[in-house]
């Protein structure tokens, strides 16, 4: 059983740096929809048959644990990190969790086969980000491992809870929003610190740790 871990933030951004923030996410985000149809869709494409019952016993045989089917009827579609070795390394693992998402939705709308997949799939599972988006999720090898809000009060807000809350951090699209408030103009009174709290933590009595630091307000 693993331990929980945490990552928090609130960080105020100047009201001239949200547009750049908000569009860095935004295209992130697509990008992962994009890229994970076009997964999703060679998936279809190497599964020996479209037959509905046949494209779960093979989606089983690749995916599953080995203890149960591939979950086609559960909404949280997870596939363990041992059970990727044949799938290509280029592609980023938010995107290949989406894949199966993508696959699911087409899978549950076939009469006897399972279509190809459809941007319709991927809207149902993952909504385009538009220039009204403000909540973004942030997906690793699992999806909605986090999510930044960005209001329209300028300030951001990261939250993750989980057993693997740290690792990610490191994924593709949270690079993007470093990378996003790493070009960031910080002015007075703006910024903040991307806080970590784990069960060993508070077992120690300690508060919890700084992990990043932005602008001139956490200085």
């Amino acid at each position: 059983m693993g331990h929980w871990s945490e990552e928090t933030a609130t960080i105020i951004l100047p009201k001239t740096a949200v547009p750049a923030v908000r569009r860095a996410l935004r295209e992130s985000h697509n990008l992962v929809r994009e890229a994970a149809l076009t997964r999703a869709k060679e998936i279809h494409r190497e599964v020996r048959t479209t037959s509905k019952k046949s494209f779960d016993a093979d989606m089983t045989e690749r995916y599953s644990d080995g203890s149960k089917r591939f979950p086609w009827s559960s909404g949280s579609i997870v596939i363990p990190a041992h059970l990727r070795h044949h799938e290509p390394a280029s592609v980023d693992d938010a995107a290949q969790g989406l894949a199966h998402h993508i696959l699911r939705q087409a899978y549950l709308r076939a009469k006897g086969s399972v279509p190809v997949p459809t941007q319709a799939d991927v809207e149902a599972v993952f909504p385009k980000a538009t220039t009204r988006t403000t909540s973004f999720p942030i997906l690793g090898d699992h999806c909605a491992d986090a999510e930044v809000t960005i209001g329209e009060d300028g300030i951001l807000h990261w939250e993750r809870l989980s057993e693997r809350a740290h690792s990610v951090m490191e994924t593709g699209m949270a690079r993007v929003l470093w990378r996003a408030l790493d070009e960031v103009k910080w002015t007075r009174g703006t910024g903040g610190e991307v806080l970590h709290q784990s069960e060993h933590s508070v077992e120690a009595f300690a508060g919890p740790s700084v992990v990043k630091v932005y602008g001139k307000r956490a200085a």
